[in-house]
């Protein structure tokens, strides 16, 4: 027990050298807070705008339907931004993993590779489709029974993961583990905006709180990914530059 309690708390000592090191790479490379800004504020900015442009609709100020400007449409502007920001963190870690041999950044590539590539091509929709008509699942109420489908596929794919999760861990490196923490923690959020909120939106019974749930979801995921970007930036500007 103790044993653990000591390897927690150098991973938790590790965790905050690695944060005192990414701010230390933003104060001293201005480059790299360029690029930092960049993609918060490709993320934010994508997102403002199609809640404004929404919102303009909803006051039956403008009969634009600006579909490609839509938080939640597909291939809109908002989800290629979202897919560019999570292709670009992804070759980062990859990058970091090849050059530190950490295995945690080739977890999260993977994670970022797949996010991409998921919601580009819209697999958790179409596979949550394939789900309810193979289980049967009917809608209940307000709960709809795709957006039961999608999110049994989204624990079966959280399952999937752990291996590759465990496989990144095994070792219990300071280093590697306080990875695990810093970019876990900004993927739990994501996974809170991508599962959780999606399914809350299901539930939503009214156009308003439709609208709202929706942008909740959808700009919550663009802004995490454009944070997992900005410290996949700052560590690859900070152990190696690019």
């Amino acid at each position: 027990m103790r044993d653990l309690a000591q390897q927690l708390a150098y991973v938790f000592q590790e965790v905050g050298r690695q944060l005192q090191d990414l701010y230390a790479t933003w104060k001293s490379d201005a480059q790299a807070r360029a690029l930092v800004f960049y993609a918060v504020g490709a993320g934010l900015s994508v997102v403002l705008l199609a809640v404004a442009v929404d919102v303009l609709r909803y006051l039956d100020l403008h009969h634009y339907r600006a579909r490609f400007l839509s938080l939640t449409t597909d291939r809109s502007l908002p989800e290629l931004v979202m897919d560019a920001l999570a292709l670009i963190a992804a070759a980062l870690t990859a990058r970091l993993f090849l050059r530190t041999g950490l295995r945690s950044f080739l977890l999260f590539s993977v994670l970022l590779c797949l996010i991409a590539i998921d919601d580009f091509f819209s697999l958790h929709e179409s596979l949550g489709t394939v789900l309810v008509n193979w289980l049967g699942i009917p809608d209940s109420g307000n709960l709809k029974g795709q957006a039961v489908g999608e999110l049994v596929f989204l624990i079966a794919f959280a399952l999937v993961c752990i291996p590759l999760f465990l496989w990144s861990a095994w070792g219990l490196q300071a280093e590697n583990l306080a990875i695990l923490v810093i970019y876990g923690v900004v993927f739990a959020l994501f996974a809170g905006f991508s599962g959780g909120v999606d399914f809350l939106h299901s539930l939503a019974q009214s156009s308003f709180m439709d609208r709202l749930m929706g942008w909740i979801e959808e700009g919550g995921e663009i802004v995490m990914i454009s944070v997992l970007t900005s410290v996949a930036i700052l560590q690859s500007r900070g152990r190696s530059g690019f």
